[in-house]
């Protein structure tokens, strides 16, 4: 199953059933993943790379994006990094966006991703197109 299939439509089903539908089953999805579920205020890993993704899981294209990083790390992140991915909508105000990333500056777009290493945050995005970036940069999305 994949991150995207979240947002299949039903015969008769409103859009907002889907998208609550799809949030209901994220964590579960994530839990059939290469990528492990972030929880707020979860630990910081004090070495080695920590990757951090948040998603609107009303975003067919960021879900996708969740397919694509999974297939990626079918071969594992060779010890690289620890990737964990959350849903944005758990964050009711900005604020909430640092129980997940601590550190992290405003978020005003989605996807968001931080990267830490050995601790620190070393790295961030924001939206789509920058994310992927990051990503690739720090080698842990392939084509």
């Amino acid at each position: 199953m994949t991150f995207s299939s979240l947002l299949e439509f039903c015969a008769g089903q409103l859009p907002g059933k889907t998208q609550e539908a799809a949030r209901k089953e994220f964590a579960k999805r994530v839990g059939g993943s290469r990528l492990a579920l972030r929880r707020p205020g979860g630990p910081i890993q004090q070495s080695g790379i920590q990757i951090v993704i948040g998603v609107a899981t009303y975003s067919e294209p960021e879900l996708a994006l969740l397919d694509q990083l999974d297939a990626s790390l079918h071969g594992g992140t060779d010890g690289k990094a620890r990737v964990e991915v959350f849903n944005v909508l758990a964050c009711a105000q900005m604020d909430d966006f640092q129980k997940f990333i601590p550190g992290i500056n405003s978020v005003y777009r989605t996807p968001v991703v931080a990267v830490m290493a050995d601790g620190k945050l070393v790295g961030q995005a924001t939206g789509l197109a920058d994310v992927k970036e990051t990503l690739a940069r720090f080698g842990i999305l392939r084509d």
